[in-house]
């Protein structure tokens, strides 16, 4: 748990009553959603993260001395809205946060919270029922690494990504072009 916490944080993580809290950022299409699994407003950052207890958990966040791609999942739980809201947002591949921080006696931030995961979202999975939940995975940024690249070095990859940059142009023409290289050519 000591890595790289602030002298403050590691004193509130080794205190005789513990009290974490876990910030959650979700980038969405439509807007960024910033929770807290504390009850209650915590303005940090510069931003007012909603509390929302414990109807947010998740699973525990493994880390390996070798490089692996790894995630976490997040399971809220109870807000109808937030179902609703989550059913029409594109979130696929958008960035996902989560912070640990510690609260004092009068629930207020000890220091500045550790992130401890950053990622993007990859699936979610919602359950209705008369306790609706939603459960988002967060991937480690590692798992691009496994994903395959499409990009050609050819003039429509390069109109995709830079419309009217004409750099790859000619690129086409000079794939089955004979060059003699040191010699006379002979008719």
């Amino acid at each position: 748990m000591s890595r790289s916490l602030s002298t403050q944080n590691q004193q509130a993580a080794e205190a005789a009553v513990v009290r974490p809290v876990y910030f959650i950022e979700l980038h969405y299409s439509t807007g960024i959603s910033r929770m807290h699994t504390a009850d209650g407003e915590i303005f940090w950052g510069g931003y007012t993260w909603q509390g929302v207890g414990t109807l947010i958990s998740f699973e525990t966040i493994e880390e390996t001395n070798e490089m692996q791609a790894g995630g976490v999942r997040g399971t809220l739980a109870g807000l109808d809205e937030t179902v609703a809201i989550a059913l029409n947002e594109d979130y696929q591949g958008r960035k996902a946060y989560m912070y640990l921080g510690f609260l004092d006696e009068a629930q207020k931030l000890v220091d500045t919270p550790h992130m401890a995961f950053a990622g993007s979202m990859d699936t979610q999975q919602i359950s209705m029922g008369q306790q609706s939940s939603i459960s988002l995975t967060i991937e480690n940024r590692l798992r691009d690494w496994d994903r395959p690249r499409l990009y050609r070095l050819n003039n429509e990859t390069q109109q995709s990504l830079h419309a009217g940059d004409r750099g790859l142009e000619f690129v086409e023409a000079t794939a089955e072009q004979q060059i003699y290289w040191g010699r006379e050519v002979q008719a």
